[in-house]
């Protein structure tokens, strides 16, 4: 399911279930090489995909996460840094589970005051029950307010893209566009 606004043609989140078979493997050394040259770069930008493609068990199913509907500007280096890693965790974590109880991830972008992808977020319900709220700072620099009421720290190396744990409350929900009914659906 994706949520988007036509007339503008923004992506607000889009939401899929996690498939018990969901993997995604990637030649370890060509991955490596990318990753390091694209971290050493602190401002430039590149197209992510909201929902991985690997999340999906059919071909035509993740033939079609490619649409531009799908996608977001990320900070290269957190799309390539704790992004993926966040991405990886959660099919560890959940992968199993996939297959007994419903895994919903809701993905999103939202925007600053200048209408840029300020932050990315995932949002993980398992059986029902929110399992975590992830944000990541999608610009270099400092922010001026409180994004979130903030988890304790995630662990997350913040050269590689800042990402933090929230609690998701209606001021975080409003932020990223979100109803309960998006939540329990």
């Amino acid at each position: 399911m994706v949520c988007v606004d036509p007339s503008n043609n923004v992506t607000f989140w889009t939401k899929h279930y996690l498939s018990e078979t969901s993997s995604c493997e990637e030649s370890q050394d060509l991955v490596h090489m990318v990753k390091e040259r694209l971290l050493e770069s602190t401002t430039e930008f590149v197209v992510g995909f909201l929902t991985p493609s690997c999340d999906f068990e059919t071909k035509s199913e993740r033939e079609l996460t490619h649409f531009s509907e799908n996608t977001a500007l990320f900070l290269t280096k957190l799309h390539y840094g704790n992004w993926k890693k966040l991405e990886e965790k959660i099919r560890k974590q959940l992968g199993r589970k996939a297959g007994k109880v419903p895994v919903k991830i809701i993905t999103g972008a939202f925007g600053d005051s200048e209408k840029r992808t300020g932050h990315v977020f995932k949002v993980v319900v398992v059986d029902g029950k929110i399992f975590g709220t992830y944000v990541g700072v999608n610009f270099d620099g400092s922010e001026k307010k409180t994004l979130c009421e903030r988890k304790p720290d995630c662990g997350w190396s913040s050269k590689e893209g800042k990402i933090y744990c929230c609690t998701l409350n209606a001021r975080l929900m409003k932020r990223m566009g979100l109803e309960l009914a998006d939540l329990n659906n």
